[in-house]
């Protein structure tokens, strides 16, 4: 059976949110002083919809976006909306088997349905497999800002059109 097959998405619930900070802890801590507090700080804002990736009843992984909505039309599009891919979150033991790479489409399945034209995101530019699974499904580095991590480290921002 291939892994699309074997993963069901849908949408958090209070009850997801030690999972959630079990993983966010561990993924983030590198790039974090206080990866809880963060996360929280995202499921919070107005409009965030987080996702949950599970494989046999069990959660494995988890995406956050929130939303920007363009105070006037743009082009073609009458009420736009930016996307922001604020978190995504793989088990370890579940990374580099995919679940990423359908975690991602699912954030920009979202994103589409509320409206977004184009989706954004910041990852750290020590992040080679975060920064290997943006580029290989259509994210562009936009810029790079130093210091941004409490660690210094520098952040790549990234964009990609959905519309």
């Amino acid at each position: 059976m291939r892994l699309a097959q074997r993963l069901r998405f849908r949408p958090r619930t209070p009850e997801d949110d030690g999972f959630m900070l079990s993983i966010g802890r561990r993924v983030f801590a590198r790039w974090s002083r206080d990866p809880a507090r963060s996360l929280g700080s995202m499921l919070a804002s107005k409009g965030a919809r987080a996702e949950i990736v599970e494989r046999d009843g069990s959660p494995i992984g988890f995406a956050i976006v929130t939303f920007e909505r363009l105070p006037r039309p743009f082009g073609p599009w009458k009420a736009p909306a930016v996307a922001r891919l604020d978190a995504i979150a793989v088990s370890p033991r579940e990374q580099g088997a995919g679940v990423g790479r359908a975690l991602t489409r699912r954030a920009e399945a979202i994103a589409r349905e509320e409206g977004a034209v184009v989706m954004t995101l910041m990852t750290a530019e020590g992040n080679a497999r975060g920064r290997r699974l943006f580029s290989r499904t259509g994210y562009l580095p936009v810029i790079r800002m130093p210091d941004s991590y409490v660690n210094g480290e520098a952040a790549i921002e990234m964009f990609k059109p959905i519309a």
